[in-house]
């Protein structure tokens, strides 16, 4: 009976247990702060570079940790850096129809070209939300600036919407839409194209922030 006695749990043991769990569940649950990020090559970047991906940038640091799990993910052969190749694996741009003028405009049309994490963070900085407006244009003006004349004319706005729209419009299709929206920015000029500031003006009524911007 003594014996039988002992093997029963009293009320204060059970509290002690119960206390012991939730201090592993807490210890589980509120994680220590990380302070450092270390890429695969050892490259490592603590509070000051951080500090200074976010001012550079203009993500949050919570943003900035999050793009290094991404980084991370990529990096599926542990290089400590992503080959353009691998950059453009992520599916917000693996999918854009613009892609190869994106490449272009970020001067990465070598797949074989390698980018440090602080070059990853830089590059996607144009799509964070929180860019200015402005930044965002000029680099939307770049895309559409086929031939870096600075200024989108028909044969641009031809090519771009080739890019977009694939074979569901005919040659002769583009060409009217073009030319139709052309038009409708015509100005005094004989030969008609848009200059940045006319661009900036045929976006003020349209969702570009939006679709300008990848939230991470």
């Amino acid at each position: 009976m003594v014996e039988e006695a002992a093997s029963v749990p009293t009320p204060m043991a059970t509290d002690a247990k119960r206390e012991g769990l939730w201090h592993r569940f807490k210890r589980w649950l509120i994680k220590p702060e990380v302070h450092q990020l270390v890429t695969h090559d050892n490259e490592v970047y603590g509070p000051e570079e951080i500090e200074e991906l976010q001012m550079t940038s203009q993500f949050s640091r919570r943003q900035i940790f999050r793009l290094y799990d991404i980084f991370m993910g990529l990096d599926v052969y542990e290089q400590g850096k992503l080959t353009v190749n691998e950059f453009f694996k992520l599916p917000q741009l693996s999918s854009n129809p613009l892609q190869e003028r994106i490449r272009c405009v970020l001067h990465l049309q070598d797949d074989n070209e390698c980018m440090s994490f602080r070059q990853f963070v830089n590059h996607l900085s144009v799509f964070n939300p929180t860019m200015s407006r402005d930044a965002k244009l000029r680099f939307a003006f770049s895309i559409y600036d086929i031939d870096g004349d600075g200024r989108i004319n028909r044969a641009d706005l031809v090519s771009i919407l080739r890019l977009v729209v694939g074979d569901m419009l005919t040659d002769e299709q583009l060409e009217l839409l073009a030319a139709r929206t052309m038009v409708e920015h015509e100005n005094s000029r004989t030969e008609q194209y848009m200059n940045f500031e006319e661009f900036s003006k045929s976006m003020v009524n349209t969702d570009f922030d939006t679709k300008m911007s990848i939230y991470f």
